[in-house]
């Protein structure tokens, strides 16, 4: 195992009195010198350093001042020091003390005591620190794997945004708060075909959709608002605080986002039912609110009902048509597997293949 360690002396004698100790006794030693304060912080911005050995009586910067600027950082406060000084007052070792050193020793040493007692102390000093640094690695993962529990028990995990059951909580909890919001509006989203995307193109598509879908309907909303996946192929956005002029600027905002994906993307299109609701009685029941937004959806898809399925069977016959690999029969037989599964008829057929100007597959 390598370790670095700094030694802070302004006697050069000194340091290489203690390097050469150390140096036959801590295996992997790595040694740096500085002869005052300024120029340990210096080494300390630019090497990973495991232990200081720290005289106090030194020029420009002294071994007090050096502590001082060490523990107020907070990259350097739990490297380990051990002061080798022949300051020994006990007001100095105290104030050391206090100041979070690692150990105290006085000079001059016996060469027993220096050949024994300070490779000792290094080497307890080094393994402490390695072990603080292991646990302080231990805690960062188990909070990195808290958060990302946190982080999945609240979000969905196709689309990256708020799941059904955070939702729930902050209607539960804004209801609780009813009184503090002067406006609250919510949207309830439908997504309109996703069933035939996954039966004709198969789940992953569908997938894909659902998270496209999920990008375009947050574009147009504050940081603080709650959008979430409530279902399959539904989604609500809780706005306190939103009035219903801003509310319903948000969903033209939404719209014109749904409108420039579909331009670029012309091939699998999204089709969105929405209703909003808001309310400014705030003593109104906020699960109101959201069942009125909910019902305003459901009349919206009823009113669109069947236009996705006719402009989906277009886009997928033609696309089929289009395709060198169908041709006359087979061709024939990939239609009437999609009309069963688009729920359209034989006629409707009919009329998007005269309208491609194709009207020899069927006589």
């Amino acid at each position: 195992m390598t370790s670095k360690i700094l030694i802070v002396d302004d006697t050069l004698f000194n340091r290489r009195i203690i390097r050469d100790i150390l140096y036959k006794h801590v295996e992997g030693g790595i040694f740096f010198e500085a002869d005052n304060g300024k120029i340990a912080l210096e080494i300390m911005d630019r090497e990973n350093i495991d232990l200081i050995i720290l005289d106090l009586i030194m020029p420009v910067m002294d071994g007090f001042s050096f502590l001082r600027q060490i523990k107020a950082d907070a990259q350097h406060k739990e490297i380990p020091v051990i002061v080798f000084s022949a300051a020994d007052e006990i007001e100095s070792i105290q104030k050391a003390l206090e100041m979070g050193v690692y150990d105290y020793v006085t000079r001059p040493l016996s060469k027993e005591q220096t050949d024994i007692v300070l490779p000792l102390k290094v080497r307890n000093a080094l393994k402490s620190h390695e072990q603080k640094k292991a646990l302080i690695k231990v805690n960062e993962d188990l909070n990195r794997e808290m958060e990302l529990i946190r982080h999945l028990g609240c979000h969905d995990s196709l689309t990256g945004i708020y799941n059904r059951m955070f939702f729930d909580q902050e209607l539960e909890r804004i209801n609780k708060d009813r009184e503090r919001y002067s406006a609250i509006s919510i949207m309830v989203i439908d997504l309109d075909g996703v069933k035939i995307v996954n039966d004709i193109l198969g789940h992953t598509a569908g997938d894909r959709l659902i998270k496209s879908a999920a990008e375009i309907i947050c574009k147009p909303f504050r940081k603080g608002d709650i959008i979430a996946r409530l279902g399959g192929d539904e989604f609500g956005i809780l706005l306190p605080g939103m009035d219903e002029e801003t509310c319903n600027n948000k969903k033209r905002e939404l719209l014109m986002a749904l409108e420039a994906y579909n331009e670029d993307n012309p091939f699998i299109t999204i089709s969105m039912s929405i209703g909003s609701n808001t309310s400014i009685n705030t003593s109104e029941d906020v699960y109101q609110i959201f069942h009125r937004a909910d019902k305003k959806m459901y009349e919206n898809k009823l009113n669109e009902k069947g236009h996705y399925h006719k402009k989906m069977a277009d886009l997928f016959i033609t696309t089929l048509l289009r395709n060198e690999a169908f041709e006359g029969k087979d061709a024939l037989e990939e239609i009437d597997k999609m009309m069963e599964r688009l729920r359209i008829t034989k006629d409707e057929v009919k009329n998007i293949l005269l309208a491609n100007n194709i009207n020899n597959l069927y006589q």
